[in-house]
C-alpha cells in the first residue's frame, strides 16, 4: 500500500450502525491486493460489518493468509475461476446484510468512505445504487472514476479518467452508472433485479448493465463525491498482478 494512503487512514469513530452491511470482496489469486484492502477495512472500522471474501480458486495462498490474519472474515471458496459477475452474485445471495457493497481487492478505502455511502441510501429510497469517487493508488491526484456514464449505442466510460481531481469531480448527483471498483445496493432489490449478468465474466459491462436495468426499473444511481476511495486500476487483472505479495 502507498504510504500516503496508508498515513491518512484512521479508525473511523462514531461509525454508523443504523445499517445491517456486508461488504463482498472477490479474489482470484490477489493475496497482495486483498491484504492491503483489508488492513484499509479494518483500520476505517469496517470490521463492525460482515466481510466476505468469495475466492475463485486461488492457488497462491491467498485463503490461507487471510483465515489466519483475518479470522473474521468469511470465505466461500469456489471450485474454479468464475470471474466478477457471478462470483459477486454468489456472494450476494450468501450475504446477511440488508445492504451489499461489492469492492475490488485491488481498492483502498479511506476513514470515513462508507458512511457517506450509507447516509444517500437510506435518505431516498429511490435510489438504488451508490459509488465512491475513485482515485488512482498509482498515481496521486488523477481521478479513475468520478462516476460514469452510458453512451447512445450502451457503452460505459468513466467520468474524468485520468483526470487531475478537482472541485468539478466534488459534485455528486445522477449518473448512468458507478464502477463496481466499489458500489453499494440493497440486497433484496439486487437479487430481484437479476444481480450482475453472467454472460459477462469482467470488466465494465457488468457496471453498465447493472446501472442500467436500475434505471429501468425506476430506481436511481448516484455518484457520493464524499465517499473516496483508492484503486490501483488493472491491479488483480493486469499484467504485474503476480507481483503483489
Amino acid at each position: 500500500m502507498k504510504e500516503y494512503v496508508r498515513e491518512g487512514i484512521q479508525r473511523s469513530k462514531g461509525f454508523d450502525e443504523k445499517a445491517n452491511l456486508s461488504i463482498i470482496i472477490v479474489n482470484y489469486n490477489g493475496m497482495g491486493f486483498s491484504k492491503d484492502c483489508l488492513e484499509s477495512l479494518m483500520a476505517s472500522g469496517a470490521c463492525e460489518e460482515e466481510l466476505i471474501i468469495v475466492d475463485n480458486a486461488s492457488t497462491d495462498g491467498s485463503n490461507e493468509y487471510i483465515r489466519k490474519e483475518f479470522f473474521h472474515v468469511r470465505i466461500i471458496e469456489l471450485d474454479k475461476n468464475y470471474g466478477f459477475a457471478m462470483a459477486n452474485n454468489i456472494g450476494a445471495k450468501n450475504a446477511k446484510g440488508e445492504y451489499l457493497i461489492f469492492l475490488n481487492n485491488d481498492a483502498v478505502v479511506t476513514p470515513n468512505w462508507l458512511n457517506p455511502l450509507v447516509d444517500t441510501m437510506e435518505k431516498d429510497s429511490d435510489i438504488g445504487i451508490v459509488g465512491s469517487k475513485i482515485l488512482l493508488l498509482e498515481a496521486l491526484g488523477k481521478i479513475n472514476s468520478a462516476g460514469a456514464n452510458i453512451t447512445f449505442n450502451g457503452c460505459g466510460y468513466d467520468i474524468g479518467f485520468l483526470d487531475h481531481d478537482s472541485e468539478k469531480y466534488n459534485v455528486g448527483g445522477y449518473r448512468g452508472c458507478v464502477c463496481a471498483a466499489v458500489m453499494m445496493v440493497r440486497r433484496e432489490e439486487f437479487l430481484n433485479f437479476g444481480g450482475f449478468d453472467e454472460e459477462y465474466f469482467m470488466y465494465l459491462e457488468e457496471d453498465v448493465d447493472l446501472c442500467w436495468r436500475y434505471w429501468l426499473y425506476g430506481k436511481k444511481v448516484v455518484c457520493v463525491h464524499a465517499s473516496i476511495i483508492y484503486h490501483e486500476f488493472g491491479g488483480t487483472s493486469g499484467t504485474y498482478r503476480h507481483a503483489r505479495a
